[in-house]
């Protein structure tokens, strides 16, 4: 698999590269102007489950797990996550975004609630890193006029790495 990687990427590296990096780019900042600056529809909403999320470690013979927050299921499907709080009320306001349907806001009874889930957290930290990870890839590529072969697969596989970390990090929250 790796070697029909490499061989796709040897005739003209650097214009396939920069195409096929910026993509990311792109769909990510499409993304952020969605979370941003386009306004986001009112969703009146039950809560019907919650989740315990839980990090487990080993220290040495016995183990031990963490609270990290809960995941909070809604009647229309949506979902969220909060660190501390789990909410007790059934009936919950949220502010939805339109195209990915990602929940940016949720309150009960007027008072807002802190979620970590959509754009907060790892989220916005992983879409901050793989981004500049990406650009600054492509200004490599640009500025650089003969990119050795070690170089060229570097910029392959770090960029694909972080993509996927960030694709699995996506799936999970």
């Amino acid at each position: 698999m790796f070697e029909d990687l490499e061989f796709f990427f040897r005739k003209k590296f650097k214009k396939k590269f920069i195409i096929i990096a910026s993509v990311p780019v792109c769909l990510s900042l499409l993304y952020l102007i969605e979370i941003t600056l386009i306004p986001g529809f009112e969703v009146n909403d039950q809560i019907t489950g919650i989740r315990k999320i839980t990090i487990s470690s080993n220290n040495g013979a016995y183990r031990t797990s963490r609270n990290m927050g809960y995941r909070h299921y809604t009647e229309k499907e949506y979902k969220f996550s909060t660190l501390s709080k789990r909410i007790g009320f059934k009936n919950v306001e949220m502010t939805v975004s339109p195209i990915t349907q990602t929940v940016k806001r949720v309150s009960i009874n007027g008072s807002p609630v802190k979620i970590s889930s959509g754009f907060k957290g790892t989220n916005k930290v992983l879409l901050i890193i793989v981004n500049c990870v990406l650009i600054l890839s492509i200004a490599y590529a640009l500025l650089i006029r003969q990119i050795s072969d070690n170089a060229r697969l570097n910029l392959i596989f770090l960029n694909l790495f972080l993509l996927m970390v960030w694709l699995y990090i996506l799936v999970l929250l």
